[in-house]
């Protein structure tokens, strides 16, 4: 069954590897950056203990040139362990105060992966034609 998200913002999958700690550092550890929009990611990310909603994290990208352009202060807006006791959460997150040069990259890789899905979706669409024509 199809459901209907309302959401502000489109979201694009990644799969960015990145370090992150508590606002306080007494939570620490890794993760990836599972899905991205402008306002803020999904990320699953290796926790000890459960982080409180609202706690501010500082998210770092492992490698330089891969997620450079997110911010690096967010706020956990809901979070779900994956499984029994792995120490792994899903964790939504909402970027704080990024820069508007931060908003504009975001944007644009957005704007850049909706375009390739757009002329997957008309090259399939042309694909299926040509080929009606040539049965």
């Amino acid at each position: 069954m199809l459901t209907e998200e309302n959401r502000r913002h489109v979201r694009i999958k990644e799969d960015i590897s990145i370090r992150w700690c508590s606002q306080d550092y007494r939570l620490a550890g890794s993760g990836f950056v599972r899905d991205l929009s402008v306002s803020g990611a999904l990320a699953v990310l290796d926790i000890p203990e459960p982080p409180s909603r609202d706690e501010l994290f500082f998210v770092f990208p492992q490698d330089s040139g891969d997620g450079s352009f997110l911010p690096n202060k967010v706020r956990l807006v809901w979070r779900r362990a994956t499984g029994a006791s792995s120490g792994k959460y899903l964790c939504g997150m909402e970027f704080v105060e990024p820069s508007p040069e931060t908003v504009q990259n975001i944007s644009g890789r957005v704007d850049s992966w909706l375009a390739k899905m757009s002329e997957g979706v008309n090259i399939n669409i042309l694909n299926r034609t040509l080929r009606g024509y040539s049965d």
